[in-house]
C-alpha cells in the first residue's frame, strides 16, 4: 500500500494538451480586466459549441478549415445577435476568439484566419448622464443612508466617480495605498493599462476619501488592503465588487428620482468639463483619458446638439 501511494506521488504531472497551452498563454497575454472578460467569452463560445470547457472548444475550432471555422463564426454572430446582445459585446467576444487563433498561428497550431467582422457600433446615446444636479442631489440622498457608514462610502466613490470620471473598475481596484492624501493624489490603473497612473486629488474629494478611510477602519477584514469594500451581506468587510458598485449607483439615483449607472457618471464629468472650460476638447479628453480625442468630440456635440440646432433653422424655413 506504502509503495503504491510513492509511485502516485512520484508519477510525473500529466502534460497539458497543445490546447490548453495555448489557453494559458492566451491569457496571460492579456491584462487582468481584459482577461477576466476574455474568460466569459471564450466560456460563451464554448456553451453555444455545446461544449464543456474552453480549451475543448478551442481544440474544435482549431481543427476545422478556414472556411469551416469562418461558417462557424459566422453562425456564432448571428446567434448573439438573435440574443439581443449588444454590438460591443458581440465585437468583444468576436475579438477573443480573433486573438486566440491568431495566437495559435504563431504557435503552428492552425492556418486560417477569421474574417467573419464585429458590428457596425452606434456613437454614445447618452453622454450627459445625471448633469451636475443630478449628481448633487446624488451625494446629498447618500449622506442620508440609515447606516453612517455606508452614506461616506458612497459620497467618496461617488465623488471618484464624477469628479476625476474614474470607472468602476479603476474605483473597485484601488487600495489604500493607492491614496496620497497629504500629496492629494490617488495612483489608478487605467482602461487597458498595466501600470498604475497618478491623478490629482481635488480638495473636496481628498476630504470624502479621508471621512471614509477613517470610517472605514472598524468594519474591514484585517487582510484587507482595498479602499471600498462591502458593508452589508456575506461580503462585509471584503472588497467592494462592480456589481456592488453598479447597485449602489443605480439604488442613490433612484432615491433621487434619476435612472442613472455608473458610468452615467463619468458621462456628467466628462460634460461638465467641457462646459466648465468653455468646451476645451484636450483639456476633457486628458481629463477622461480617452485614448482618442473623437471619443470626446462626441460628447462635445451632443452637449451643443449642433445638429438640433441646424434642424431647427431648417425648419423654419419652410
Amino acid at each position: 500500500m506504502n509503495e503504491l501511494t510513492v509511485r502516485r506521488s512520484d508519477a510525473p504531472a500529466p502534460i497539458a494538451s497543445p490546447e490548453e497551452r495555448l489557453y494559458r498563454a492566451f491569457l496571460d497575454s492579456q491584462n487582468a480586466n481584459t482577461r477576466a472578460a476574455y474568460v466569459r467569452d471564450i466560456a460563451a463560445f464554448a456553451a453555444f459549441l455545446g461544449e464543456p470547457t474552453a480549451t475543448v472548444a478551442i481544440r474544435r475550432l482549431l481543427a476545422v478549415s478556414g472556411g469551416e471555422g469562418n461558417a462557424l463564426l459566422l453562425d456564432y454572430r448571428t446567434h448573439m445577435i438573435e440574443a439581443k446582445l449588444a454590438p460591443s459585446t458581440i465585437n468583444r467576444r468576436l475579438s477573443a476568439i480573433r486573438s486566440a487563433v491568431k495566437l495559435a498561428r504563431t504557435f503552428g497550431q492552425t492556418s486560417w484566419t477569421p474574417e467573419i467582422p464585429g458590428l457596425k457600433t452606434q456613437a454614445y446615446r447618452d453622454t450627459t448622464g445625471p448633469g451636475i444636479s443630478g449628481t448633487r442631489d446624488m451625494l446629498e440622498i447618500a449622506l442620508t443612508h440609515s447606516h453612517p457608514a455606508i452614506g461616506v462610502r458612497d459620497v467618496a466613490l461617488l465623488r471618484l466617480m464624477f469628479d476625476l470620471a474614474l470607472r468602476r473598475k479603476e474605483c473597485v481596484g484601488l487600495d489604500l495605498e493607492d491614496v496620497d492624501l497629504a500629496g492629494r493624489r490617488i495612483w489608478i490603473v487605467g482602461k487597458g493599462k498595466t501600470e498604475k497612473e497618478a491623478r490629482t486629488l481635488p480638495e473636496k474629494t481628498a476630504a470624502a476619501l479621508a471621512k471614509w478611510i477613517d470610517a472605514r477602519a472598524p468594519h474591514a477584514n484585517a487582510d484587507c488592503q482595498a479602499l471600498f469594500i462591502s458593508l452589508s451581506g456575506n461580503s462585509c468587510g471584503k472588497r467592494l465588487s462592480g456589481r456592488g458598485v453598479h447597485w449602489i449607483v443605480a439604488g442613490v439615483g433612484a432615491d433621487a428620482g434619476i435612472k442613472t449607472r455608473p458610468h452615467g457618471l463619468r458621462h456628467a464629468s466628462i460634460t461638465a468639463a467641457l462646459d466648465v472650460n468653455n468646451g476645451d476638447v484636450r483639456a476633457a479628453q486628458q481629463h477622461a483619458r480617452h485614448a482618442n480625442p473623437q471619443t470626446t468630440m462626441r460628447y462635445d456635440d451632443n452637449r451643443r446638439d449642433l445638429a438640433g440646432r441646424v434642424a431647427d433653422s431648417i425648419a423654419a424655413l419652410v
